[in-house]
């Protein structure tokens, strides 16, 4: 479950900075997993909406969770 606690620009910060941040780890460890081509997809869209930063921030979460359930940790 996403808890929202800020301004809408704050979140959007948040959201922008996690997401570039990932993106760039993907890119120097040449990783090309469902997690990064997210990020990778995200970090292009322009005028993000909070219905936007809601699902991306969940299929973030369900990502993460889902590799963590099946042990795969950082692999391509």
């Amino acid at each position: 479950m996403i808890h929202r606690r800020g301004k809408e620009t704050c979140l959007r910060g948040k959201l922008t900075n996690a997401l570039l941040g990932l993106s760039a780890s993907c890119e120097v460890a040449a990783q090309k997993d469902g997690l990064c081509a997210l990020a990778d997809q995200a970090v292009v869209q322009v005028g993000w909406s909070l219905a936007f930063m809601n699902s991306t921030a969940q299929q973030v979460l369900d990502l993460i969770e889902s590799q963590a359930a099946s042990g795969s940790g950082a692999r391509n």
